[in-house]
């Protein structure tokens, strides 16, 4: 069958699920989940009852975005990605060729999860009241958030040669305006250095641009993080109105978790609605404490982490241990799983946000 007539097949599926052009872009945050997504789907092996149970959006509203972008990012799916690591601390734990190394935490030395740390409840309520009391950062009317991360897809092309997984770089910078225009502006990312992180910013003077595109963005809208319930209980239930039941009934750890990276990767979310996640955070039994660590671009943080609603992963997010702001996130695969050409433990993603501010329509760059 010729790629043509696959692709025509593929898109008259998608017709028939409802899928819409419109829909093609997904919000902020939402690619590396996609590109996983992806990779389940790519690499499921002929026998699906041997596969786990891919990985896809927790929000049956957002279900239709997630399934036609995956369309297209399949057509590019080929190209390889070497990761290019740099000296750094030799004692840091030890990488997969072609996968970032495995951070040290407090409580996890080896950074082997999820047998590891102490709950985390008590540490989540300091964070949620550390939080409530800290300034909005920034002023004007568009939200702009700055994001590195690393994301893994493994690719399987059907013959005789073996899946392979690689990693690729992006920097991403988010300018959400007041009439719901978004603009994304992705760049690639920098090399890591052996003990994992970034330990210097992209050149945004000179960095090459790979995309830069604004368009009407999805519902919910601009002020969806600033209309969110400010008590625990409150921010809790108003996000599992959106969750998929079939993946949150039973893992509403990490479907909170998912919920507030979301949240993180798209808005500047308010100091309150930040503590009313942490508190809600600190509700679910299921949340381990991995104590202090440095993040992938060099921050001071603590660090907790829940199993993912896929059965192989374990969610990581990090947060400043004076202010309470959230840092970034990543993806440990943690058990064996036809979705990546990779042995356990090993990280499939990391993002770090690295500015989360207002600032006025004229500063935005040109």
């Amino acid at each position: 069958m010729d790629g043509d007539k696959e692709l025509a097949e593929l898109r008259e599926l998608l017709l028939r699920s409802g899928a819409e052009p419109r829909d093609l872009t997904p919000l902020p945050g939402q690619q590396e989940r996609m590109e996983r997504s992806l990779a389940a789907i790519v690499a499921t092996p002929r026998d699906e009852r041997s596969a786990p149970r891919p990985l896809r959006s927790r929000s049956p509203r957002r279900r239709r975005t997630a399934l036609t972008t995956a369309a297209v990012v399949a057509t590019a799916a080929a190209i390889s990605v070497v990761l290019v690591l740099r000296p750094g601390d030799p004692t840091a734990p030890a990488a997969q060729a072609g996968t970032p190394p495995l951070l040290s935490f407090e409580l996890a030395p080896d950074g082997r999860l999820p047998a590891s740390g102490r709950p985390a409840a008590a540490e989540l309520e300091r964070l949620a009241s550390l939080r409530a009391g800290q300034p909005t950062a920034g002023s004007g009317a568009v939200q702009h958030v700055s994001v590195d991360a690393w994301w893994a897809a493994t690719v399987d092309s059907g013959g005789p040669a073996r899946p392979a997984t690689t990693v690729t770089p992006v920097h991403t910078d988010s300018y959400f305006f007041p009439d719901a225009t978004l603009r994304v502006v992705e760049r690639r990312g920098v090399p890591l250095t052996t003990a994992g992180r970034i330990d210097e910013p992209v050149d945004l003077s000179r960095g090459a641009v790979t995309s830069d595109e604004s368009f009407p963005s999805p519902d919910p809208g601009p002020r969806h993080a600033a209309g969110l319930p400010t008590t625990a209980a409150g921010v809790r239930a108003r996000l599992a109105r959106d969750d998929d039941p079939a993946l949150c009934d039973d893992q509403p750890a990490a479907c909170l978790v998912n919920d507030m990276i979301d949240l993180h990767r798209s808005y500047v979310v308010p100091p309150d609605v930040d503590a009313a996640l942490w508190g809600a955070l600190a509700r679910e039994p299921g949340v381990r404490y991995l104590g202090r660590t440095t993040d992938r671009v060099g921050r001071a943080a603590v660090a907790f982490t829940t199993p993912s609603y896929d059965g192989v992963s374990q969610i990581v997010v990090f947060a400043d241990p004076t202010t309470g702001a959230f840092l970034g996130d990543e993806l440990v695969l943690v058990a064996p799983s036809p979705s990546y050409a990779l042995r356990p433990p090993a990280v499939t993603s990391f993002s770090a946000v690295v500015e989360a501010r207002w600032m006025h329509a004229a500063d935005v760059p040109r």
